[in-house]
């Protein structure tokens, strides 16, 4: 049996025509681990300095991407419930880097800056 990842958009929730296939795995385990890792990133692609974590949730939930596992296995997943129970997580995490990156002298820059910066030094 094969399991497909679908993508349902938040911005346009039960619009079908908006929905995409993200991947087939071979298990469920596979398929749950890519749905995860979705949501991980749609979340941290909505963090703005300063979000408490239910801003954070209320923002996925406007506009991050709804992953779901195709058909329905035996272990239950809510792409929602996961976005819920990791924005904590999530702050915390981007709060950390932030103050590290004050810290170290304000903006650390992509890596993409510093092999430019190198480069002309």
């Amino acid at each position: 049996m094969e399991y497909r990842v679908l993508v349902d958009d938040n911005l346009h929730p039960y619009d079908e025509d908006e929905r995409y296939t993200a991947g087939v795995f071979a298990t469920e385990e596979e398929a749950l681990g890519a749905a995860r890792r979705m949501v991980v990133e749609s979340v941290c692609a909505s963090y703005e300095p300063g979000m408490s974590p239910a801003s954070l949730y209320d923002s996925y939930l406007s506009f991050g991407g709804d992953p779901f596992v195709s058909p329905k296995g035996s272990i239950g997943f809510s792409a929602w419930n996961y976005a819920e129970s990791i924005a904590p997580v999530v702050c915390g995490v981007m709060e950390h880097m932030a103050r590290r990156r004050d810290r170290a002298g304000g903006h650390a820059g992509s890596n993409e800056e510093r092999a430019g910066n190198e480069t002309r030094g």
